[in-house]
């Protein structure tokens, strides 16, 4: 069933256009991501879906009884009375079942009357209250409170008390408890943790109604979103599936419309070429060879040469020179705001070469081998993340990022850092080795879900009244997940020890054959050796740390 269509939707503002001739439609269920650039116009069009712009041309349609709902980027909504709780502006979600509610309290303290038409009325009303969730509106916008991050303290608290991100996720929240048949999104993913944001995920894929999302967030398009509307030069092109996988058709798109344009432009001067020639000829056959040839040439409908993609910023990251193997150690670091600490006692190192996220550093942009970046990818359009991905990874040197970008993070760590205070795993900090290149979030996801499964603790999400962790579990668990790193520690030594007895045994060959054998005479067979000894030994300093710990 088609919740929206829209048909030659433009919108100019003055004699400037901001859309021009958009269509597409949205089915129930469906979840379209809409992408382009900063300013292209996606909030205009969510705006114009929600009703609050009038389009220049075109129309929009919506099928009879549609509930629409939207998110605006700042989150600001109405509230008559600023001062209410966060919890009594999340009921306001429901204005009918409040409504119920009230008249059900006045005709209850009319029902000793032992009126008829009052018992009717209260018996048929309750019937309909229960029904339509009287029961379960307020333990469900609690729900959705604590899923996005309000703790019950903060839920007591009146809206002026909240900080901007705040409002922003109660706005959130109560687009969600409305439940509307077309919920509309504009950067939803902001002030979210990432615990929030995969919980959110989850939501709005299993959502009945269909979903229209504007996002930078390259990883939450691809978990959410089945169709991607792309905006360039004010037109808007649909495709199927999300964000990666539009990018790859869209490109292949350019390429096979470029390929079009390019093979009739060579045909056209080929003919042109043939008709120049029969009339150079003049003779009445040419002629008329000629005329027949340019009427064939007329009739041809002619391709429009394919706009060049809009240009992105350009971005290189210049090496210094190498800097040594150890570029970073971490002992014993602490750091706090008064008595409120942030985390204690974490340790770790970077090598040459490994890419970390983690969250503390500024950032350091320069000339050199070791480059700093804190949160890169904020307040960057998604071409120019591709642009800022595609220069990190040419750069040679080591990167230590901090980024809530998963995508990011999915395509350039080979080694995650991540910080978790009181999680249920031993320390301040989780240290995760990525085994296989552009997938280094799905592979912490993974293992941070199997160390839960370990530990007891199945990924559900939590009832609004679940009573928090005892300590005595709390610690329980802690040490059941401490025995199984010891265990996984001891099996990496074990393997690291037979590794390492093969290395040395190669090495000493390598190194007779090298200073005592063919390689003082043959100077490619002593380069080739010479190679293959620092790689033996790089790799045996690496297994003789895993043995120590």
């Amino acid at each position: 069933m088609i919740v929206v269509s829209i048909n030659d939707l433009s919108f100019s503002i003055g004699i400037t256009p901001i859309l021009q001739k958009v269509s597409f439609s949205l089915n129930e269920g469906e979840k379209l991501g809409v992408i382009g650039r900063n300013g292209c116009g996606k909030s205009t069009l969510l705006s114009l879906l929600a009703g609050r712009l009038t389009p220049t041309e075109g129309s929009v349609f919506l099928a009879k009884d549609t509930r629409v709902g939207l998110l605006t980027q700042d989150g600001a909504f109405a509230c008559d009375d600023p001062e209410k709780s966060v919890l009594s502006r999340m009921y306001e979600a429901f204005p009918h079942l409040l409504a119920m509610e009230k008249r059900l309290a006045e005709l209850e303290a009319r029902l000793d009357t032992a009126e008829e038409y009052v018992i009717k009325e209260y018996s048929e009303l309750h019937d309909r209250f229960v029904k339509e969730g009287g029961l379960e509106f307020r333990g469900r916008a609690a729900g959705i409170l604590q899923k996005l991050g309000f703790e019950k303290e903060q839920c007591a608290l009146s809206v002026t008390a909240l900080s901007g991100g705040q409002k922003t996720r109660l706005a959130l929240a109560i687009e969600l408890a409305k439940a509307p048949d077309l919920l509309l999104l504009d950067e939803p993913t902001n002030h979210l943790d990432l615990a929030t944001l995969s919980w959110l995920e989850d939501y709005l894929k299993s959502y009945s109604g269909a979903v229209m999302v504007v996002s930078h967030d390259r990883y939450f398009l691809d978990r959410v979103t089945n169709k991607t509307l792309s905006i360039e030069r004010h037109k808007a092109k649909l495709y199927a599936g999300g964000y990666t996988k539009s990018m790859e058709q869209r490109k292949l798109d350019r390429e096979i419309a470029e390929k079009q344009w390019r093979d009739q432009q060579k045909e056209i001067a080929r003919q042109e070429a043939y008709i120049a020639q029969q009339r150079a000829w003049n003779r009445e056959r040419n002629i008329i060879a000629a005329e027949s040839r340019q009427k064939l040439l007329d009739k041809m409908e002619r391709l429009e040469r394919p706009e060049r993609e809009e240009k992105s910023v350009r971005m290189t990251f210049r090496e210094a020179i190498p800097s040594g193997q150890d570029v970073l150690n971490v002992k014993n670091l602490s750091m706090g705001y008064g008595k409120t600490p942030l985390f204690s006692s974490i340790s770790f190192g970077i090598r040459r070469g490994e890419r970390a996220r983690l969250t503390l550093a500024k950032l350091l942009l320069s000339e050199t081998n070791f480059l700093v970046l804190d949160e890169p990818t904020n307040h960057l359009d998604l071409d120019t993340k591709e642009v800022l991905e595609e220069a990190l990874l040419r750069f040679s040197g080591t990167l230590f990022i901090v980024s809530h970008d998963r995508y990011l993070v999915e395509h350039l760590a080979t080694r995650i850092l991540e910080l978790h205070p009181g999680f249920p795993f031993p320390g301040d900090l989780l240290d995760f080795p990525v085994e296989k290149s552009g997938s280094a979030y799905s592979e912490l996801t993974l293992y941070k879900e199997a160390r839960r499964t370990e530990a007891g603790e199945v990924l559900k999400p939590l009832d609004a009244e679940q009573a928090p962790i005892s300590s005595q579990k709390e610690q329980y668990l802690k040490n059941k997940l401490a025995k199984a790193e010891e265990r996984k520690k001891a099996a990496a030594r074990e393997r690291a020890q037979k590794e390492v007895a093969s290395l040395e045994t190669e090495l000493a060959k390598l190194e007779e054959k090298l200073y005592g054998g063919d390689g003082l005479s043959d100077y490619l067979l002593a380069t080739e050796l010479e190679a293959r000894k620092t790689a033996v030994e790089e790799r045996l300093m690496e297994l003789y740390e895993i043995m120590e710990e």
